[in-house]
């Protein structure tokens, strides 16, 4: 969080995709980075355009980036991220990428 933290302050841009389509925050969701993630977000609350885009995004990719989070960093950090995100509208179904 520190890094992006500064990066953010430098105003770099979130909104950039990598040739996957991933976004700066795509990867803190697949990581795991929960206040990262929440850093993130917050970040998007001043555009509804910029909002909306990486809600669809992050929806669209929500089975992979939960799977990619439960390997990386654990069950406990997708019950985690769905618990802070969820209610921003970024992550729909709580459920997703969980292992049964």
């Amino acid at each position: 969080e520190d890094v992006a933290s500064i990066l953010l302050e430098a105003n770099a841009c979130i909104d950039l995709a990598d040739p996957d389509g991933w976004t700066p925050l795509c990867y803190a969701l697949a990581h795991g980075e929960v206040d990262c993630a929440r850093l993130l977000a917050s970040r998007l609350d001043s555009d509804p355009f910029k909002k909306e885009m990486h809600v669809d995004l992050v929806q669209d990719l929500q089975e992979e980036l939960l799977e990619s989070c439960s390997v990386n960093a654990g069950p406990d950090a997708v019950t985690t991220l769905v618990k802070e995100l969820a209610p921003l509208g970024f992550l729909g179904k709580p459920d997703a990428g969980v292992a049964k």
